[in-house]
């Protein structure tokens, strides 16, 4: 099994806050990391798919990895192709086997929707050639982004209110 936060070092501690995003704190005790790491895991676990047990092998900076990835957040996406018929949900499949396996969510076009941050990191690096003009004469293809991907506010404490609301009175049609 992994090493427990309690069992690693202020350096690796450090080293998994830093993989994470988060700016390790100047002149900060063992406990200090660990309140980081641990407050960072509660703010994904409320947004996060259900936990797992880490498997034997996997260490902390992989389970830690893993619960980032699976984090979701709100965002728009919109497709930059010059196409007629336009996809109203795009497949975004991402992961390996280290962090859970291959993941595909679909990701619907124009709308406000929850993602995880694996799937938003596919669109964001997704290229398309696009015929530009040459400055010495005729055409070139020039890589462009595929998908514009902006993030949103999440909803607020009232919207997920009405919408349990609203999720409730459809799901009683089927009771």
């Amino acid at each position: 099994m992994g090493k427990e936060l309690k069992d690693m070092t202020n350096a690796e501690l450090s080293e998994a806050i830093v993989e994470l995003g988060l700016d390790v704190p100047t002149k900060a005790t063992k406990v200090d990391l660990i309140a980081v790491i641990e407050n960072f895991a509660k703010k994904t676990e409320a947004v996060a798919e259900p936990k797992e047990e880490i498997k034997e092998g996997h260490s902390s900076k992989t389970a830690l990895l893993r619960a980032d990835l699976f984090r979701k957040e709100r965002i728009i996406v919109n497709d930059n192709r010059d196409t007629q018929t336009k996809e109203d949900v795009i497949p975004s499949s991402w992961g390996n086997r280290k962090t859970g396996g291959i993941q595909t969510d679909m990701v619907p076009m124009g709308i406000p929707v929850y993602v995880r941050r694996g799937a938003i990191a596919n669109l964001e690096s997704a290229r398309i050639p696009v015929r530009v003009p040459n400055p010495k004469g005729g055409e070139m293809l020039e890589m462009k982004p595929r998908f514009s991907v902006v993030r949103t506010q999440g909803l607020t404490e009232e919207e997920l209110a009405e919408l349990a609301v609203k999720q409730s009175m459809r799901n009683s049609k089927y009771a």
